[in-house]
């Protein structure tokens, strides 16, 4: 094949890639305004709207550092993985594109976005799917650790309170999280023989300094989104938190947050999240303040992804025209 040829095909890939991507972006809009309208947020209820737009645009800005922190811890791995320094803002654009996609049905298009706009910079598909398996162990044991560590009490005597409040519904959505990371923790020591051989080429110490750095980064992502929770409670309530209340909305955003995870077909973790938070929240504030926190905390999440995407969408063009 003539260098004109490949020429050619090389742009006609990059044109199919690049549309593949536009489809994956307009149909997340799309779900996304799906989404918010299922919410079933009701604004009437708010007293002060100047103080809620004010605490909503906190909330949101905590979203938005949220996808910069995870974001880098991924980018950490590509570039670990790839040998090569390859620049955040690059990191950031193929993340923040492709981060709506969870709100399609299937909750992996996000992961499908991410081999498609990295193909743009010729990162190495392969490469690109062992950094997503990689971050997506990592922030599942982030947001383990910070369960059981910041939990009041312990994940026993919680699954014990919920079944004699008769949570049947809370206690199997746990139950089947524990089953599933349970699996994927027996696959991984199965297949550990041939990862071992896979990461034979990285030295041992480079592997653990990125992978104690990004782990450092995904718990700062899960703090700033209980965070944000946080700090509509505290808008609701009018109150400062405590440490123990700290620490339990704080824990039972992470724990929510990995059952939203591992549940298949939960689009962004919606539904379960809500339906974990509900009854782990219970007490801290009466029942319909909590939801209203809760629903308004999930509303600002899907802006702060859309913002990011606006963000890097907008940034990218300037970027190509210049």
């Amino acid at each position: 094949m003539t260098k004109t040829g490949s020429r050619i095909n090389n742009e006609k890939l990059k044109n199919v890639v690049k549309t593949i991507g536009k489809i994956i972006s307009i149909l997340s809009i799309v779900f996304i305004g799906v989404k918010i309208y299922k919410l079933g947020f009701d604004p009437t209820v708010i007293d002060d709207i100047p103080v809620f737009i004010g605490i909503s645009a906190g909330a949101v800005l905590l979203k938005m550092l949220s996808v910069v922190t995870s974001a880098s811890g991924w980018g950490r791995w590509i570039s670990f993985l790839s040998g090569r320094k390859i620049l955040f803002c690059d990191v950031f654009r193929i993340y923040g594109k492709a981060g709506i996609g969870k709100y399609l049905p299937g909750n992996v298009m996000h992961y499908v976005g991410r081999n498609v706009f990295a193909a743009e910079y010729g990162l190495s598909q392969k490469k690109i799917v062992a950094g997503t398996v990689i971050e997506t162990l990592e922030l599942i044991i982030s947001a383990v650790l910070m369960a059981v560590i910041l939990l009041p009490k312990s994940f026993i005597s919680v699954i014990c309170d919920l079944v004699m409040q008769r949570k049947a519904v809370v206690v199997a959505i746990l139950v089947f999280t524990g089953i599933v990371m349970l699996g994927a923790l027996y696959i991984l020591i199965k297949k550990w023989k041939k990862i071992r051989e896979w990461f034979a080429m990285y030295k041992s110490g480079d592997i653990i300094r990125v992978f104690i750095l990004s782990l450092v980064e995904y718990i700062l992502t899960l703090g700033l989104l209980g965070f944000g929770l946080v700090i509509l409670w505290m808008y609701c309530t009018g109150r400062i938190p405590g440490t123990d209340d700290l620490k339990l909305m704080i824990s039972s955003y992470s724990t929510a947050w990995v059952c939203g995870f591992v549940i298949p077909g939960a689009s962004g973790g919606i539904g379960i999240r809500e339906a974990i938070l509900t009854v782990l929240l219970d007490g801290i504030a009466s029942g319909p303040v909590i939801m209203f926190i809760i629903i308004a905390h999930r509303l600002m999440t899907i802006i702060g992804d859309f913002a990011v995407y606006i963000l890097v969408s907008i940034r990218g063009k300037v970027t190509d025209v210049g």
